[in-house]
């Protein structure tokens, strides 16, 4: 089973600390509704769970990121077959056209990586909704998430994205018209 080209795809690729989780969480919490009043599917195809959410619909859809990304072992090309049937059969048992896809883990992805990920989803459009925050609130949150989780913060948490790079990644994959920021 293939996706059609009628078939939309919309990521919401983050970035981190932009509201992904709860995003996660509206859209698993209320996905029948979603569905029958606007024609939107928020598959459960490959979610899991977010660790850091005591919120059983905090469902996000990291798997896909995982499954496309090259740990140095290769990609398994079965394993992705596998899950693009699944969500294909998904899509067609909804009778939707608009799915949407949620992970931040996208945000700061190679462009080796978005390019899969755009492959995987062929011949059907896939749409970026990229969100930014102002960088000084960006570095509190991560740190603020960092002792929420009784960590200390990593040097790490006071870097901002790369988020112009991820821009110029989507834009060169998909075009201008399909990336909204």
């Amino acid at each position: 089973m293939a996706f059609s080209e009628d078939t939309t795809f919309l990521l919401h690729a983050g970035a981190y600390k932009t509201a992904t989780s709860t995003i996660q969480t509206l859209m698993a919490a209320n996905r029948d509704d979603i569905l029958q009043r606007h024609g939107i599917l928020y598959p459960r195809t490959a979610t899991r769970r977010n660790t850091g959410s005591s919120n059983a619909d905090s469902q996000a859809h990291h798997p896909l990121y995982h499954l496309l990304h090259d740990t140095g072992q290769g990609i398994d090309a079965a394993k992705i077959a596998e899950q693009r049937e699944r969500l294909a059969a998904e899509i067609d048992a909804a009778g939707a056209t608009t799915v949407v896809i949620c992970t931040e883990l996208f945000a700061s992805a190679s462009v080796e990586h978005k390019q899969a990920l755009r492959e995987m989803l062929a011949p059907a459009q896939l749409r970026v909704l990229y969100t930014v925050r102002r960088p000084d609130d960006y570095i509190e949150s991560m740190l603020n998430q960092a002792y929420k989780n009784f960590r200390a913060p990593s040097p790490a948490a006071g870097k901002v994205l790369p988020t112009l790079r991820n821009l110029r990644d989507w834009e060169q994959i998909l075009g201008r018209e399909a990336l909204t920021v």
